[in-house]
């Protein structure tokens, strides 16, 4: 019950294919909206770049601060990240979490100083195994974590 739960993450098809979706909608809404052809020129590339950012970060996994790896451990209160860049972060607070059949999200508070929020996007393919994410899926419900800055009396 209190052993340590790891999940290792992998790039989502899923997530990919939603993304992709999404970016067409996006180029697709702009194009309705009848601008100038300059303004094309100038939104479009802006457009790519965002979306090949996010694309990196969220999809593919491929940005140094990637999230590849949580691990949790319920006895202590501790919810630790591995990054693409192989650092292990603490986390201080679980801002938000959605947990949906098909998609679960979370938005963390790190201790690190360049970083502070973290956003985890884990679809059921993100994973090794549907027990896994389901195994995830009550961990992200119920774990808590022990503020550690409160305890320490950084504020």
């Amino acid at each position: 019950m209190f052993s340590p739960q790891q999940v290792e993450l992998t790039p989502s098809r899923r997530l990919g294919a939603v993304f992709f979706g999404l970016a067409l909608m996006t180029a697709y809404s702009l194009w309705l909206v009848m601008m100038p052809w300059f303004v094309y020129v100038l939104l479009y590339p802006v457009l790519f770049v965002l979306l090949n950012r996010w694309r990196r970060r969220y999809v593919s996994l491929e940005k140094e601060n990637s999230v590849l790896r949580l691990r949790w451990q319920a006895k202590e209160r501790t919810l630790d990240l591995r990054l693409q860049s192989g650092q292990w972060l603490n986390v201080t607070e679980i801002e938000q979490r959605v947990i949906w059949p098909w998609l679960t999200g979370l938005r963390v508070r790190v201790e690190h100083p360049e970083i502070q929020v973290l956003n985890i996007l884990v679809l059921p393919d993100s994973v090794a195994s549907r027990g896994q994410y389901r195994q995830f899926r009550v961990m992200c419900r119920f774990a808590r974590v022990r503020n550690t800055q409160a305890e320490t009396g950084i504020l």
